[in-house]
């Protein structure tokens, strides 16, 4: 009976075009606190073939909530970094500057993570050994965010973010908030840097020191119905599948045998085994809640804001693929987690004291070897296709210019990079360097098309096309590489199992997104959208100014 509910309540909400009115939620006091949501991976279409099943938060947005089920990136480089920034800006990657996952240094040309900072040092609960290195910050994003905008209307606003990956939590609230929280590979629980501050708060520490005990003992069992082919949820076990550190690709994953008093290698596995199970997801909702009630968040009436990214999606669906069973578990869990935080946030903040809005950072294409009723199947280009690759262009590159400028293709082959130690004369050489060798890559019969680094930056022009649209959108005349290399529809170069996301195809540009709270109609709306729009229209509502430097939108405006 509950499934014929739910989907009874969905189906009343019809699809109202833009500019339409919904029925209208009950009136309520100004909101104290803004909570953004990041659900890696998460696309609209796994909202809609779970939808019978949902009972939480997900149930809750999706009946009480303003929802745009057609939302997708307007940019091409579909990558982790760029959606957070995005959604954390409301800017496009070519304004706020986080192109991609690794950016390319324009001295040397080596790679590195988007968010490396060298001048940053790692704060941690337990070790002064975490201080050497370079740590992480927003330091390379070039726009304010959400923390920036709420504090300069609200001074005594506060601000934390929280997520899975460093990525995640420190790009997702902007460039400036008081804290950002990541989860420590070497078991030390949640780490910062000294970007946030010099020591972490009590209550993070706090919480540091008890995660084992619940973690030792947690068991990963599968939640998914037993009318499992009614999800669209694929075999347990298919080609295709990933193991991630030697885990089992099939369901359950039993405790392991540790015991009471770990040792530091056993807390570094624990670490690991939660990092790519349901479980990430459950401490970072449970960290979060110590934040609300310890940190003070949504205390007063000084608007705060709390940023969260639930990783585990994400990894675990570009080890099994989005429709696998443990993808489909990882989803009913965060349902059900949702639900529990928003029955929290009324508790605590207050019923109508809280907005809430979903997005996501990219969709996720199904394992090539998948299911046809959920794939159609794709191509999987390994260490040949790439050598073949790298020989032709420098065969080209040494034939036109008498050197091959030391070329080399990123990790998955979606763009050519040089070494500029190299180029004798860089204002002219470089950009015809990168003609040539665009044009060797788009003849391979594996390469759809080819921009350069010239052509994106140039201005653009009313008969580009919609490809190269999407690709400027995702250049900056920073970290960018020297040739965009889109490989054909559905190809994935240089892994041997799994799938992943980044490119500009619909499969990896679709998302979710959904706002929960006061000022938002029931209604689902139909047209574009993205989570680039997500801060101008929340912003609407709280009656704030959006800033001029944003390139969203406010979707519920006239």
């Amino acid at each position: 009976m509950l499934h014929g509910i739910c989907s009874l309540a969905a189906a009343s909400l019809t699809l109202i075009a833009p500019g339409a009115s919904g029925a209208v939620q009950d009136t309520a006091p100004a909101p104290r606190l803004v909570v953004v949501l990041c659900v890696d991976s998460l696309y609209h279409g796994q909202l809609e073939r779970l939808d019978p099943w949902w009972t939480g938060g997900f149930r809750q947005l999706l009946d009480r909530g303003t929802v745009f089920p057609e939302a997708a990136l307007p940019y091409g480089k579909t990558e982790g970094a760029p959606g957070a920034a995005s959604f954390g800006t409301g800017c496009l990657p070519s304004s706020h500057g986080i192109t991609r996952d690794a950016h390319v240094d324009d001295e040397t040309g080596l790679q590195s993570s988007c968010i490396a900072d060298p001048k940053a040092r790692t704060l941690s609960s337990t070790d002064a050994q975490m201080s050497r290195g370079q740590s992480a910050s927003a330091h390379g994003l070039r726009r304010g965010g959400w923390a920036a905008v709420l504090r300069e209307r609200w001074p005594g606003s506060r601000s934390v973010a929280i997520a899975g990956k460093a990525t995640t939590a420190v790009l997702l609230a902007g460039r400036s908030p008081d804290l950002a929280l990541w989860w420590d590979s070497y078991g030390r629980g949640f780490v910062s840097s000294t970007a946030y501050g010099e020591e972490l708060p009590d209550w993070v520490d706090s919480w540091n020191g008890g995660w084992t005990a619940s973690a030792r003992t947690w068991s990963w069992e599968s939640t998914v119905p037993a009318e499992r082919q009614l999800t669209a949820t694929a075999e347990d076990d298919r080609p295709g599948e990933h193991s991630i550190g030697g885990a089992p690709t099939t369901l359950p994953h039993p405790a392991p045998e540790l015991p009471e008093e770990l040792s530091l290698r056993e807390r570094a596995f624990l670490a690991g085994r939660a990092f790519t199970t349901p479980l990430m997801d459950s401490l970072v909702l449970d960290l979060a809640r110590r934040a609300v009630i310890e940190g003070g968040l949504g205390a007063d009436d000084e608007v705060d804001l709390l940023a969260l990214g639930l990783d585990a999606g994400d990894l675990l669906g570009q080890s099994h693929g989005p429709h696998s069973v443990e993808v489909t578990d990882t989803l009913l869990r965060i349902d059900a987690e949702l639900g529990e935080l928003i029955a929290f946030l009324d508790e605590k903040v207050g019923a109508g004291r809280w907005s809430l809005v979903l997005g996501s950072d990219h969709g996720l294409p199904e394992l090539p070897e998948g299911d046809r009723r959920f794939s159609p199947g794709g191509v999987r280009l390994l260490v040949r296709a790439r050598r073949q690759a790298i020989a032709t262009l420098r065969e080209r590159l040494l034939e036109a210019f008498g050197t091959d400028f030391a070329v080399n293709l990123t990790g998955p082959a979606d763009g050519l990079v040089f070494g500029r130690r190299d180029f004798a004369d860089w204002d002219t050489t470089a950009a015809e360097a990168r003609r040539v060798a665009a044009e060797a890559m788009a003849r391979l019969d594996w390469v759809a098309r080819t921009f350069t680094r010239d052509e994106l930056l140039a201005e653009a022009r009313e008969d580009d096309s919609p490809w190269l649209r999407l690709a400027r959108r995702s250049a900056h005349e920073r970290g960018g590489v020297d040739v965009e290399v889109q490989l054909a529809h559905r190809h994935l170069m240089g892994i041997a199992e799994g799938t992943r996301a980044g490119s500009a195809y619909l499969h990896d540009r679709r998302q979710v997104l959904a706002f929960l709270g006061p000022g938002f109609r029931v209604e689902r709306r139909a047209g574009a959208a993205s989570v680039v729009d997500a801060l101008p229209t929340l912003l609407a509502r709280l009656g704030v100014e959006v800033p001029a430097d944003v390139d969203g939108r406010d979707l519920l405006g006239p």
